[in-house]
C-alpha cells in the first residue's frame, strides 16, 4: 500500500484537510509513522542553536544518536514499505513496539499499545527508560487524565482524534520536563 492511500498517515492533517476522519480508527502503520515524524521534529528542534538568550533551551542532548543495534525488523514489513523507515527508526531509539514476531501493521492500534509506544517516545525525549505499559499506568504517571476516553478503550481500537489527543498531551508533558528557561527569560518563574 502507498502512503497516500491512508487517510490520516500524515500527522499534520486537521479537520480542514479533506480526507481526515477523526472518528476512524488508526492502524499500527499510521501510528508508527506519526510517532516517528514527531520524534524527528523534536530531535531537530533540540539540535537547533538558540536564536536569543530568552529562548527556551533543551534540557538535555543525550539519546539523540539512535542505536542501530536496537533496530528491529519484522518479517511482514518489507524494507521498501512506506512505514519501514519509521519502524526501524523508533526501534533504534528503544521505543518498544510489538513484542510478537509479526508487526501486523494494518491492525487497528489499541489504547494500551499507543500508551506503551507514546511512553517510549516520551522516555526517549526525557532521557530515561520507558516503564509504562498500559493506559492505566499512563494515568498514574500523570501523562493522561483519569477522565480520558482512552481509559475505557485500553484494549479497543482508538480513533484518530483520540490518538492526536494522547500524543499532543504526551509531547507537551515531556517537553515541560526537559526544557529549561534561561534565568533572564521573561517566561522563567
Amino acid at each position: 500500500m502507498q502512503k497516500d492511500e491512508h487517510n490520516h498517515s500524515d500527522g499534520r492533517q486537521s479537520k480542514a484537510v479533506p480526507g481526515y476522519q477523526p472518528a476512524q480508527s488508526v492502524t499500527r502503520y499510521e501510528a508508527v509513522v506519526i510517532l516517528f515524524e514527531m520524534l524527528t521534529h523534536v530531535e531537530a528542534s533540540v539540535a537547533q542553536p538558540r536564536r536569543s538568550k530568552h529562548e527556551v533551551q533543551p534540557g538535555r542532548k543525550s539519546n539523540l544518536a539512535p542505536n542501530p543495534s536496537k533496530a528491529k525488523n519484522y518479517p511482514d514489513v518489507p524494507g521498501n514499505h512506506w512505514a519501514s523507515k519509521s519502524l526501524v527508526g523508533l526501534s533504534m531509539r528503544g521505543v518498544s513496539l510489538v513484542e510478537a514476531p509479526r508487526f501486523s501493521g494494518e491492525q487497528a492500534i489499541t489504547g494500551n499499545e499507543l500508551a506503551r509506544w507514546a511512553e517510549g517516545f516520551s522516555a526517549w525525549i526525557e532521557g530515561r527508560p520507558a516503564t509504562v505499559k498500559s493506559v492505566t499506568e499512563l494515568v498514574q504517571a500523570g501523562y493522561l487524565p483519569q477522565t480520558s476516553p482512552l481509559v475505557k478503550k485500553a484494549d479497543k481500537a482508538i480513533t484518530a482524534q483520540e490518538t492526536t489527543q494522547l500524543l499532543v498531551g504526551m509531547i507537551a508533558r515531556s517537553l515541560e520536563k526537559v526544557t529549561t528557561m534561561s534565568p533572564d527569560s521573561r517566561f522563567a518563574k
